[in-house]
């Protein structure tokens, strides 16, 4: 094996872990994200039946 052949790995082996750090980070940072989207669809469903509630209650 040669010097060039070790870099070459050792690059390969960077690239991967790279690749892993970087979409544990994309997951870290769309996790939050996801989550704060669900609870405002959430806040908007509970919101729009709501007063279809009252309607139904006054009537």
């Amino acid at each position: 094996m040669s010097s060039q052949d070790i870099l070459l790995g050792l690059q390969g082996r960077e690239n991967h872990l790279l690749r892993g750090i970087r979409c544990i980070v994309s997951i870290q940072v769309a996790a939050p994200l996801l989550r704060t989207q669900q609870l405002y669809h959430f806040n908007n469903i509970s919101q729009s039946e709501a007063p279809k509630e009252m309607a139904t209650r006054r009537q």
